[in-house]
């Protein structure tokens, strides 16, 4: 074989065999990239599961209290008609209220931890922000609600007698707020928990043809 043919020979392999190392590393991109995506959206799945359970546990505290908070809050309007005799707190604590004020404890772990790891990124932003403004009304509505009827057993003075009036009435306002939040609250959480099995939910194979037809 002469030395041109060679020469041809030769560079015609080594093109070949740079070319199939090209190859190679693109493969190895498009693997290492579909493992990553394959990755992040099992991490953002498992960070939903957890939030959906948080979401159910959070709803049956509130669904479990509310029955005992309307129950207060008509015990104080009637209280509003018919001013007690003794002490407005001796008069809640023993007779309206003997189970304590109606403790309403939400959690938040798993939003927070998946905000917190970016665990969501996969998501569309509209399903994160209906998350966002659920976890927010829970906040901002019973919780904040809740922790201000507390705050009236801190208060030293609002065990004075000469307060009772007003703190009677600030008691019943309380109250009345916390059951009308609860009853939004959850109204939105039967709404958001529903849409994240409706996310999770595979396209059934019926409906599926039908769309292709």
């Amino acid at each position: 074989m002469s030395a041109p043919a060679q020469s041809r020979q030769w560079v015609g392999r080594t093109f070949f065999e740079s070319a199939l190392i090209v190859v190679g590393i693109i493969l190895g991109f498009i693997v290492n990239e579909w493992r990553e995506d394959l990755q992040l959206e099992q991490k953002a799945d498992l960070a939903m599961d957890r939030i959906l359970q948080e979401l159910e546990l959070n709803r049956e505290a509130v669904a479990g209290v509310l029955p005992y908070h309307e129950q207060i809050a008509g015990d104080l309007k009637a209280l509003l008609e018919n001013p007690p005799q003794k002490p407005l707190m001796d008069t809640f604590l023993q007779e309206v209220a003997p189970n304590g004020v109606g403790d309403l404890l939400l959690l938040d772990t798993a939003w927070k931890t998946a905000n917190g790891r970016d665990s969501l990124a996969p998501f569309d932003f509209s399903a994160v922000q209906q998350l966002a403004d659920v976890y927010d009304l829970a906040e901002t509505g019973p919780q904040t609600s809740w922790t201000m009827i507390i705050t009236f057993f801190a208060d030293k003075e609002m065990y004075a007698p000469d307060v009772d009036g007003i703190l009677l009435r600030r008691m019943s306002f309380a109250y009345d707020t916390l059951v009308m939040q609860e009853k939004a609250l959850l109204q939105r959480y039967d709404w958001v928990i529903k849409e994240i099995r409706e996310w999770d939910k595979p396209t059934e194979p019926s409906a599926a043809a039908s769309t292709e037809g």
